[in-house]
């Protein structure tokens, strides 16, 4: 039996020379490691919030079309992809989200708008109609808050991790940093978080940990994630995972070009998302644009202007009833005679 540490001899220390000497070269390595996680963690910690603050109030002047894609792979009977466009617009407190749906020849469109002097809903069935005022509210404050969350929601699509916002879940409790390191992708440097996450029973999120790379040059916004899930009333155990990518506008500023989502669902299947940014810009919009007569409609207290169309359905009814009257008329003067 070997005797204690102390007690080996010259030929049990040669072997032992070389992992020892590798030992003393890798524990400074091992420290700094160590270090760099934490500095990134405190940097995290300490940095990213005014960050995210910063990108939530570059949403509040903001004029973005999107088209999303939700195509499904890997099901019988195949089924076709389903394409909705959104044209979103906010000023301030002013908001305005337009939502056309399309496919297998149907056609469904509508916005929402809302300014400092009230709120409505429009509607069509088709490009080429006119639109119907399905609603307009005295009092805009009813769906200003709903607004501004939107407002909100797409500032959050740089910050959105499954169904939670990254600096609500961070602060959730139940979330547990695992570590901070530093990753490369595409030749750019960015920190990857790995987390767990137990939410209390009150919380219905479905997110039980992942991983998420964070891009520390620009507000520390997401660059992509991967998440554990759960789903069903059984907590089935599932897998999430997003890119986000990005250009540059005129200010240096990152501006949304593309967003995937990929769940899979059984073997061979998947749900695939596909969110394009077909323009995202930051820009000063005129009040004129969140108002009625945007859309050719009269604004409230306005009477109400007559369409061609109408104006001929008019006059030929007014012909009708002075024909009518007419000929009544006739008939009272040949009965008096």
């Amino acid at each position: 039996m070997p005797g204690p540490w102390f007690a080996l001899d010259w030929r049990h220390y040669c072997k032992m020379r070389a992992p020892l000497f590798a030992a003393l070269l890798i524990a400074p390595a091992l420290r700094i490691c160590h270090g760099s996680e934490a500095s990134l963690r405190n940097r995290l910690q300490a940095e990213a919030p005014a960050g995210w603050a910063k990108l939530i109030q570059q949403a509040k002047r903001l004029e973005c079309k999107v088209v999303d894609t939700r195509t499904w792979i890997g099901f019988q009977p195949p089924r076709a992809p389903q394409v909705t466009e959104h044209v979103i617009k906010f000023a301030d407190h002013n908001a305005l989200y337009h939502q056309t749906s399309f496919g297998n020849g149907s056609h469904d469109e509508f916005i929402v708008g809302i300014n400092s002097d009230y709120s409505f809903r429009i509607e069509r069935v088709r490009a080429d109609r006119p639109w119907i005022v399905a609603y307009v509210g005295r009092d805009p404050s009813r769906v200003k808050a709903k607004f501004e969350g939107d407002a909100d929601a797409l500032a959050r699509i740089c910050l959105q991790v499954g169904d939670m916002w990254l600096p609500e879940l961070m602060k959730a409790r139940g979330f547990e940093i695992k570590d901070v390191v530093a990753v490369d992708r595409g030749g750019s440097r960015f920190v990857n978080l790995d987390f767990r996450y137990s939410p209390s029973p009150e919380s219905s999120s479905f997110i039980r940990g992942g991983s998420i790379v964070l891009d520390t040059a620009n507000n520390w916004a997401i660059r992509e994630y991967t998440l554990q899930t759960v789903s069903g009333s059984r907590n089935e155990p599932g897998q999430m995972h997003v890119d986000v990518e990005y250009d540059s506008d005129a200010g240096g500023e990152l501006v949304l070009k593309r967003v995937q989502e990929r769940v899979p669902s059984e073997p061979a299947r998947e749900f695939h998302w596909l969110h394009e940014y077909e323009t995202y810009q930051h820009r000063a919009i005129p009040d004129a644009d969140f108002r009625l007569s945007a859309y050719g409609l009269p604004e409230l207290g306005e009477p109400p202007g007559l369409s061609r169309g109408r104006l001929w359905a008019l006059f030929i009814v007014l012909g009708i009833i002075c024909f009518i009257v007419a000929v009544i008329l006739r008939r009272r003067s040949l009965q008096q005679r």
